[in-house]
C-alpha cells in the first residue's frame, strides 16, 4: 500500500506575465469548438466557443486570478 504524499497550497496567487499565463494554458487548458446543424437557426446551426483549464483544489489562488488577469 502506498502512503500519501502531502503537498503544499499552491503559493503563486495572481499571474504577472503572459508568457507564464500562455505556457501555463498549452499545458494545462484546452480550447473546444463544437458546430450543431439546426434548420431552425438562420444560419443553419449553432457554434459554440469552450476554453477549459482543470487543476488540482490546491491551485483554487491561481485559478480563481486568471479571468482577473484576462478581464473577464
Amino acid at each position: 500500500m502506498c502512503t500519501p504524499v502531502a503537498r503544499s497550497q499552491v503559493e503563486l496567487k495572481k499571474v504577472e506575465d503572459p508568457q507564464w499565463s500562455a505556457g501555463f494554458i498549452t499545458g494545462e487548458g484546452s480550447f473546444m469548438v463544437s458546430v450543431t446543424n439546426r434548420a431552425s437557426y438562420k444560419a443553419g446551426g449553432l457554434v459554440t466557443l469552450s476554453f477549459r483549464v482543470v487543476q488540482h483544489y490546491r491551485a483554487e489562488y491561481l485559478m480563481k486570478s486568471l479571468p482577473a488577469y484576462w478581464g473577464c
